[in-house]
């Protein structure tokens, strides 16, 4: 996917052959989009490891777009992370962080800054805006580039990253070569009255997920038994579907 500062999408013709985790090189990011970011970030643009406000050693960057429904709840911008050394050049480096921002005119002293070292569990909690799911795909991409040993190393001192690397495989590992042809790969949705459609929209002007406040949706892998026509569109199901493996009389594919 390339991401523009329009917040669209444009496929790629190899998107589906893509499996690696990459940053998007060379975007510039647009002054607004740098505004939008520090109208919600806790730390109004500071460092969120050093807490400096030098905005020379502060960057923006584009990583791992996606659009959100439309859930407040999900426009959260409190998320609390721990710092994890993940390269084993960080053992020769050290963190100064700024305890006390002075104000302006004042010159920084000593006492203002603590100096912490390997592994950095004297470090504070971090908060940050940026939702969870683009943290652990950029420790899951982190993660991969580490040869054997370092990886074993490094998961046994911090054993959640196994935890990581589980969520990132299953996130960007290939899709099957027959998962069009296996329902429970398509997403569905489940009204308030228990009947199933088809969660992706068909409106070519949609980006393609109903994002409605008052539609439930399910996990995308649905223990659903649907009936392929033979063009390949699904024709109305049995009236015992299932859904997560529990009968379902009144459920009907539309």
């Amino acid at each position: 996917m390339v991401y523009s500062d329009s917040s669209d999408f444009e496929d790629l013709d190899d998107a589906d052959e893509t499996s690696s985790l990459d940053f998007l090189h060379n975007v510039e990011v647009s002054e607004s989009a740098q505004n939008r970011v520090l109208s919600v970030d806790p730390n109004e643009g500071h460092c969120l490891v050093e807490n400096c406000p030098d905005p020379l050693l502060v960057d923006f960057c584009h990583c791992y777009p996606r659009k959100l429904m439309s859930d407040d709840s999900l426009n959260r911008n409190d998320f609390e992370y721990t710092f994890i050394p993940v390269s084993n050049t960080m053992k020769e480096i050290a963190v100064h962080r700024q305890d006390r921002i002075p104000p302006p005119g004042v010159a920084i002293t000593r006492e203002d800054v603590t100096t912490h070292v390997y592994p950095f569990d004297t470090l504070p909690i971090l908060k940050s805006h940026l939702s969870p799911k683009f943290v652990i795909l950029e420790a899951g991409r982190k993660l991969s580039l580490l040869n054997t040993a370092s990886n074993l190393e490094i998961t046994t001192r911090y054993p959640i990253l196994l935890k990581v690397t589980q969520i990132v495989q299953a996130w960007t590992s290939p899709r099957p070569s027959d998962a069009m042809n296996n329902p429970s790969y398509h997403s569905v949705r489940v009204d308030e009255n228990g009947f199933v459609s088809n969660y992706l929209s068909n409106d070519e002007n949609s980006d393609g997920y109903d994002s409605r406040s008052d539609v439930e949706t399910q996990p995308i892998r649905f223990g659903l038994r649907k009936r392929l026509s033979a063009n390949g569109t699904y024709r109305r199901a049995s009236p015992d579907l299932t859904v997560n493996g529990t009968p379902n009389k009144r459920s009907r594919v539309v």
